[in-house]
């Protein structure tokens, strides 16, 4: 009899959450204390129907997922194809034998059952869905390379080992059966799907070059998330060769895509991302058209991902160390401790990273550089969609997707057809009720709430989206303000063609206020602020681009609309809690007297240069040029207070004091008293012991079955209580 597993939902490269302990642990953690997690809390499984049940629930998701998240990129007409003119198509490239289905670490996604094999690949979904593929190109990809990179880890170090993610690509030129299997390929399809794969995740920062195992090699002249030579090799063939070229980004990173405006003959491409076990039975259903793409990118796609302002500080290059390492701590735990999201090996002090683009992460750097002239200079020769040469300028020779872009079969219409201004009341029971105003104005506790029709006025059924952005008031040298902030967006069910479905967008007065955490206005205040002035709220395709709506008459406006706040407001009240917000991250009343910018810290200061607004021109140097190397004495020295706090494990010159004093604290956090009745083997209905053996099980088990049957059990906070800080950094 099978016994039940605690994770039986594993959708689209992300974990569910199992349960150990009262503690939650990611589906990494899982799958190392598997056999203790069962063994503790699960007795033979009675329910086969119910867990194939729920695993049929997960991989329906998982392909609902892929179909509604995959982002049509580039489309010249060539989808969606037709069963009636393709039967076969050619997969090209090792990624279509390769796929990837998972990141790493926590974000893993482990096969349901068996290995690797057992999941659905891409040959087999088209396979599934009554595509016939080149089985030639197929067994060859297969029979290329003995082994493959690895798939879902737990977290590899790259710095350590970068070929851990070693890139694999036949070279055309350089193998004489591959090339004439290429060249045979348009007699058996003359569509080619061409697929490029790559796989990151936690601790598994991707080189900054290219390591390759086959053919064998560094590039370092071109990055992970960038084509190959080989990869544009098969790219510039496929382009010439067949007439319909498709370009599947099967990735869990954003991937440079330039090339898709730049090889000739690429005639659409599909963004993908990781399909988890079976989510690539999805692809076909795109490709064809029985779904209508419409997923919308969640990040900026540059043409050139090392023009982004912080580039030089990410990955391992991005690693500065502090030059006073040796006196706050020992070599050996500098060692242990020396580590960074890129990843450790025996470094030559404690490590740090530098966040110096502030708020102006992603689309709020593009948006906002472009807008102020950062990228006046900038030139690109690109290809149109009928592969004609044009030059594109300033944002457009940067920026290649916006943040929110996506592409569907069919095209949409927008009307406003109310945009009303709520104020809400709390009433006496607690509720809130709200009640519609006759100003522009921005007030305290207001909804600025938009009814937007959206007609599908083209020729097959699809979903649109609708954003909303918020253009900031903004001054120079003032609070710093991205030019637009996404605030809202709603996707409709599916509208076939001629027909409509309203959505409602809205922004609340909160959404309008910035952080102003060094009281750049003078008013005295650090806290959420809406500063006097012009706020407009758009309805936008993506971040990038104002939406045409329809006006009452009949003509396309820009779908903007204007509000004011006729004064300064201060929201320094949590709406929820009506508790005071404080700044307690920067300044003198920084938490620990730990402020993340390293300002006024005690033993050292650390200044960090972060990027301003003010400073953004036509002559803005970018990226910006890292302040220290990978050498130790070009670091800054660690502040002394941050010494003093980095770790209570009683490791090196440490104490344990703190960590004691969370174990026997008599207040929580919030000024609760706390249980201070020692926790022993049967003192209570609910009391865990550290021994197995000792408890046999008895009331573990039943406690187990009945916490993992209801999430909201009040008992999860008897158990969770039990726990202390030193059980917690074991455990996880």
């Amino acid at each position: 009899m099978k016994r039940k597993r605690i994770i039986l939902m594993v959708i689209s490269g992300a974990a569910a959450i199992g349960i150990v302990a009262g503690l939650n642990v990611g589906n990494s953690l899982y799958k190392q204390f598997e056999g203790t997690i069962v063994g503790v809390l699960c007795p033979p499984i009675k329910d086969e129907k119910a867990a194939e049940a729920s695993t049929s629930a997960g991989n329906e998701l998982a392909e609902k997922l892929v179909a509604e998240g995959s982002v049509l990129l580039k489309n010249n007409g060539t989808l969606p194809l037709s069963e009636n003119n393709v039967t076969g198509v050619n997969l090209l490239g090792f990624g279509s034998y390769n796929w990837q289905y998972t990141g790493s670490g926590s974000g893993i996604s482990a096969p349901q059952q068996g290995g690797w094999e057992t999941n659905t690949d891409l040959r087999d979904a088209f396979i599934d869905y009554g595509i016939d593929i080149n089985e030639k190109l197929y067994r060859y990809y297969s029979s290329y390379s003995s082994t493959r990179p690895e798939l879902g880890t737990l977290g590899t170090n790259r710095d350590t080992n970068p070929y851990f993610s070693y890139l694999v690509e036949p070279d055309l030129d350089a193998d004489e059966s591959y090339k004439a299997l290429l060249t045979q390929a348009p007699s058996f399809s003359n569509t080619a799907i061409v697929s490029i794969g790559r796989s990151a995740g936690e601790s598994e920062d991707l080189p900054k070059s290219q390591y390759k195992t086959k053919p064998g090699g560094i590039d370092e002249t071109r990055h992970t998330l960038q084509l190959t030579t080989e990869e544009e090799k098969l790219l510039r063939f496929a382009g010439s060769a067949f007439e319909n070229v498709i370009v599947l980004i099967n990735s869990t990173n954003t991937f440079q895509t330039d090339f898709l405006d730049t090889i000739p003959g690429i005639d659409a491409a599909l963004c993908v991302g990781v399909t988890g076990n079976h989510g690539a039975l999805a692809i076909p259903k795109l490709l064809f058209g029985e779904v209508n793409p419409s997923g919308h990118l969640a990040d900026t796609v540059p043409y050139d991902f090392l023009k982004n302002v912080n580039t030089e500080y990410t990955g391992f290059e991005g690693v500065s160390f502090y030059k006073n390492s040796a006196d706050v701590t020992t070599p050996e735990s500098q060692k242990r401790y020396g580590y960074t999201n890129a990843g450790y090996s025996d470094r030559p002090g404690l490590a740090y990273v530098d966040y110096i683009e502030d708020i102006y992460v992603g689309y709020r750097w593009y948006e906002t550089a472009g807008a102020e002239g950062v990228f006046d200079k900038e030139t690109r020769q690109t290809l149109d969609m009928n592969d004609n040469p044009i030059t594109k300028t300033k944002y457009d020779a940067v920026v290649q997707y916006p943040f929110g872009y996506g592409l569907s079969y069919t095209n949409f219409d927008w009307k406003i057809n109310s945009a009303k201004v709520l104020e809400k009341e709390k009433n006496e029971d607690g509720t809130i009720s709200e009640k519609e105003v006759n100003d522009d104005s921005i007030e305290a506790n207001r909804v600025y709430r938009f009814e937007v029709e959206v007609t599908n006025v083209g020729s097959v059924a699809g979903k649109d989206v609708v954003e909303l952005y918020n253009a900031p008031s903004y001054t120079e040298g003032g609070i710093e303000k991205s030019v637009v902030n996404l605030l809202d967006f709603a996707k409709t069910d599916i509208i076939q063609p001629g027909e409509s479905e309203i959505v409602i967008v809205e922004a609340e007065t909160r959404d309008f206020a910035s952080f102003d955490a060094y009281d750049k206005n003078n008013n005295g205040k650090s806290t959420y602020e809406i500063d006097e002035g012009n706020y407009a709220l758009q309805l936008m395709s993506d971040s990038h681009h104002i939406k045409e709506v329809v006006n009452d008459g009949g003509e396309k406006v820009p779908g903007v609309k204007n509000y004011q706040a006729k004064s300064t407001l201060i929201l320094d009240k949590d709406p929820y809690t009506e508790q005071e917000i404080s700044n307690i991250f920067t300044g003198t009343n920084a938490k620990d007297g730990v402020s993340i910018d390293g300002l006024g810290e005690a033993g050292g200061n650390q200044n960090i240069d972060y990027i301003s607004r003010k400073d953004f021109n036509g002559d803005y140097a970018y990226p910006r040029a890292k302040s220290s190397t990978g050498d130790i004495t070009t670091g800054r020295d660690m502040a002394s207070n941050i010494a003093d706090k980095m770790y209570f494990q009683g490791y090196d010159r440490k104490d344990r004091s703190k960590a004691i004093a969370f174990d026997k604290a008599t207040v929580d956090a919030f000024g609760n008293e706390v249980d201070q009745t020692p926790v022993t083997y049967k003192s209570g209905d609910l009391k865990v012991t550290n021994s197995v053996q000792e408890s046999k099980l008895e009331n573990v088990t039943e406690l187990g079955f009945a916490l993992g049957e209801n999430y909201d059990d009040p008992r999860w906070e008897d158990v969770l209580n039990q726990v202390s800080s030193e059980e917690a950094k074991n455990t996880l």
